[in-house]
Order: structure tokens, then sequence, then C-alpha cells
């Protein structure tokens, strides 16, 4: 692996959070002192760190940002229950359970791994396979790409993606050996070790809250991909046990390299079933009732879900902890359709967003929650990003994060009246209102009206 052309975790932070302004870890020093005593989460242990669960968008080469955001949730005392992404956000998500217990910080093994890697090693298919992603990552004419795909194209019908994603595996298998948490079984023991003096706060803590808390224990790993033989959303591990019989033994890497099968550009994970006839009632719970296949085809989480917000979601409760998601990049914006490829774009697009955007419209309290990282002018599919490129893309996650927690700070430095950070005891009372709306619905015997709904009627007893 190379260095990443010299690239190193004091440059990333010292690098300027935007242009003119402090460092990276000068923001994060400051945004301490803003946030210091400030209540993120109902969970706590005796070192002082909040627990939240965390989920990550997917968005290729871009995940060095989602590094820059958990770091900064990390030195502002924060810890991850549970963990979700699609894609590259379960790459991360995945390293993040991996490289340590649950009250240990991440994200500084995660720089050495992430923003030091040399991505186009995993680009692992033959000479014009290479070529034609290289054409794409620096954004070449379309003839450039289109004449260089007729090269590629009888390989891609035979094996359905341009590269083999071996190398990828071997990258995260290394790591996750490295670690001593080469099994899944190994991992879940990772995660089940619990933070010393891990509780609710004093003002949460009744019978019935300790009950519901303790039943949340331990933190929970969720990558999204899916099955496209039997056209599933595949949540892993959980739902491991419909491929494979003996679940514990086999790598973690294998459902990250699943999540990350990009259609064509990978081969997608082609995965044997063990045991086909004895797995068939299980598969009936997922509403699959037809003959099993011999083997699995994965692909990319992201072509369903690639922001799995909505995989922590509990209805009726007020949560003792929130799900913080982080999306890379305005992703609702109108897109360009005067040639047939920004058509086809945005109809692709639409299809990979179609579920998460309608659990975010149908439950609006999640824009609380959510915290967007800039991504603009970064291509996705670049396997060759450039040191300036990884610094800025760190620093967005960064400042994301910052103006997440504390909010944006004004021109004489003050937060912005406008938006004072996440606040945890607004969006508790805001969730005591919508499951009050609930219950009184069901106790009615009424249609169950939408968490939207739900929201215009608290806005308007406000």
């Amino acid at each position: 692996m190379s260095q990443a052309n010299g690239l190193c975790v004091h440059q990333l932070l010292e690098h300027p959070l935007k242009a003119g302004g402090p460092s990276v870890e000068t923001a994060v020093d400051d945004l301490r002192k803003r946030v210091e005593g400030k209540e993120f989460s109902d969970i706590i242990d005796d070192e002082g760190h909040q627990y939240v669960d965390l989920v990550l968008q997917g968005g290729g080469l871009l995940g060095i940002a989602l590094v820059g955001y958990v770091y900064v949730l990390e030195k502002a005392g924060i810890r991850f229950l549970g963990i979700a992404g699609s894609s590259a956000g379960a790459i991360n998500a995945l390293l993040i359970a991996a490289l340590g217990p649950p009250s240990e910080a991440k994200s500084e093994k995660l720089l050495k791994h992430l923003a030091l890697l040399d991505a186009s090693q995993f680009l692992d298919g033959g000479f014009f396979a290479r070529n034609l992603s290289a054409a794409v990552s620096r954004g070449a004419g379309k003839l450039s790409i289109l004449s260089q795909a007729a090269f590629v194209f009888p390989g891609l019908v035979k094996s359905f993606g341009l590269h083999p994603g071996r190398k990828f595996l071997s990258w995260l298998d290394d790591i996750l050996d490295s670690e001593g948490v080469e099994t899944c079984e190994k991992l879940e023991a990772r995660m089940s070790v619990l933070p010393k003096g891990l509780r609710l706060r004093s003002n949460r803590d009744d019978e019935e809250a300790r009950k519901r808390f303790k039943s949340r224990l331990p933190g929970r790993l969720a990558i999204v991909a899916v099955d496209a033989s039997t056209k599933t959303k595949f949540v892993f591990p959980e739902m491991a046990d419909l491929i494979w019989d003996d679940v514990g033994a086999i790598s973690p890497s294998r459902f990250v390299r699943a999540s990350m099968s990009i259609p064509y550009f990978f081969e997608p994970s082609r995965v044997e079933c063990d045991h086909r006839a004895t797995k068939a009632p299980r598969w009936k719970e997922y509403g699959y009732e037809a003959e099993l296949p011999e083997h699995h085809l994965f692909v990319d989480g992201g072509v369903v879900s690639n922001f799995p917000i909505n995989i922590f979601h509990a209805t009726d409760v007020v949560p003792f902890a929130p799900t913080l998601g982080v999306r890379l990049g305005m992703e609702r914006r109108a897109p360009d359709l005067s040639s047939l490829g920004g058509f086809s774009a945005a109809w692709i697009g639409s299809a990979r967003q179609a579920l998460d955007f309608d659990f975010l419209y149908n439950n609006p309290d999640y824009q609380h929650l959510i915290g967007t990282i800039e991504t603009e002018g970064f291509n996705w599919l670049n396997f060759n990003l450039g040191p300036e490129e990884k610094l800025q893309l760190f620093a967005r996650g960064a400042e994301a994060a910052i103006d997440f927690l504390a909010g944006p700070k004004s021109e004489n430095g003050a937060s912005s009246k406008k938006r004072m950070g996440f606040d945890w005891g607004r969006y508790k009372a805001l969730r005591e209102k919508l499951a009050e709306a609930d219950v009184r619905s069901k106790d009615m015997q009424l249609p169950v009206p939408s968490p939207r709904s739900n929201l215009e009627t608290v806005a308007a007893e406000r």
C-alpha cells in the first residue's frame, strides 16, 4: 500500500477547516469548549462519554469526509452503539466497529487506514478495465469513455463487472486480522464489551426504562446490500443466516464486499448458499417463497438504500439516544436532464434514494438528526484522489460535524442565532409529542396518522 502521496494524520488535522480559517485541530479544540456540558444522549458511561446510533451514507471515494465527521463527534465525547451504512458508509461502519470496543475513539485509527490509502490498488481488473476506470475517474469525455468501453464489453458480459474486488477484500481482511476480529464471532465479542458504568441518565432511569435499555444492548452493526438473485434488501449480519450455516466463522469483510459492489464497476459478490433446503422456512419470513438459487449475487446496498437512516428507528417511544445520520451532499437538487446521460443518472439516482427519501418525508423529525457534508466538485468514483482533495474532504466532514453539534459561527465568532446546533432536549420533547399522538390515535381506534401529520399537529399546538 502506498503512503497516499505522503499524507499523514498530522497534515489532515493541521489543514484549514475552510479557506483562511483555523486548522481542523484548532476548530475542534474550540468546539469542545462550546459544547462542554451539553447533552447529546441519555446513555452515558463513567468516562463521561455519550452514546448514539450512527448511520453513514454511501459515496464511493468521498468516504474520507465521513471520517472527518466521525473524528469531530468523538472529540466531542460521543461514542457509538448502533452503526449502519451502505457502500462506502458500510466500510466506515465496519471499521468503527472493528477498531476497538465501543468506549474507545476509533477515528484516528480509521484515518491511518483510509486517508493514507491508495485506492487505485482496488482496480484489479485487466488493462482495458483499468484504463476505462481511470477515464471515468478523471471525468474524460463521452467519446473517450465509449471507445474504451468497447474493449471491456466482452468481459463485462461474462462477469458483470470491470474489477473482481479481490484486492479490496484482501485489504479489509488484513485490517481485521491485525485487529483480531477476523470472524463475526470475534467482532460480536468486541462490540459486546460494554463501557464501564454504561447507564441511563438519572432522569430516564426507572424500572421500565432499564428493561428497555437492557434489551438494546450490546450495540448493533447493520450493513446494507442487495441480493439480485432473490430481489432482497439484505441487512448484515442479522440476515446472514439466510446464506451461511455458521455465521460466526465467516469474515465480516464479506458483508462489506457485498455492500460496495458498484454495479458494472465491481463484479457482484457471488456467495454459495449452505444447505438451501433447510433455509426455505427462514426465507419465507422475509416473503420469499420461490425455489432458492444455488448462489446469490450481491450488489451495492446503495442501489436501494444509500442512506439507511430508518435502520434503528423505533416508533411510539422516546429514544434513549438519537440516531445521527451523516449525508454526503445535497441530493434533492434538480438534475440536468438535457442529455441522455443526465436523464439516465437522474432516474438511477431516484431509484437509489426513493426508500430513504420516503422515510425522511414520513418522519420529518429526522431533519434534526442529519448532518450534511458538502461534496460538490468531487467525483465519487475518483480512485486517484490527490492529497489536496483528501485534505479538503476531511476538513469538510469536520466542518459539517462542528456545525451540527454547535451551530455555525457568525462573523463575530458567536454561534449563529439561526441554528445553535443539535438540541437533544428539544428533540426528545418532539418525539414525546409524536408518541402521545400515536397513542391517542390507537386508543380511539382511528387510522394512525403519519409522523408527518403528527408533526404538523405538534407545530400547531405550539
